[in-house]
């Protein structure tokens, strides 16, 4: 399951600021990218949610396997969906 919160991009865009998740069995990762307080970096959350219901403790570095995979899976659906507006 994604979820994305984008609410200042331009329409019919592709992204360019957003909040992203994706949920896969027991993980959560959160994905930010864009914001002006990131200063151009992109920020990656993993998440435990059976261990951690209440997304406490942050298992990117830990779990750097998982969090990667994830990153990569999200970052491919993210270029598919944004393919219509690249005018491609």
């Amino acid at each position: 399951m994604f979820v994305v919160r984008a609410a200042k991009n331009p329409q019919l865009a592709p992204l360019q600021r957003a909040s992203v998740s994706l949920v896969k069995d027991r993980y959560k990762l959160l994905y930010f990218f864009g914001y002006p307080k990131l200063g151009g970096q992109e920020r990656v959350r993993l998440y435990d949610l059976q261990g951690d219901p209440e997304e406490l403790h942050d298992l990117a570095d830990s779990y750097k396997d998982i969090s990667e995979e994830m990153l990569r899976k999200l970052k491919a659906t993210m270029k598919e969906k944004d393919l219509p507006y690249l005018g491609a």
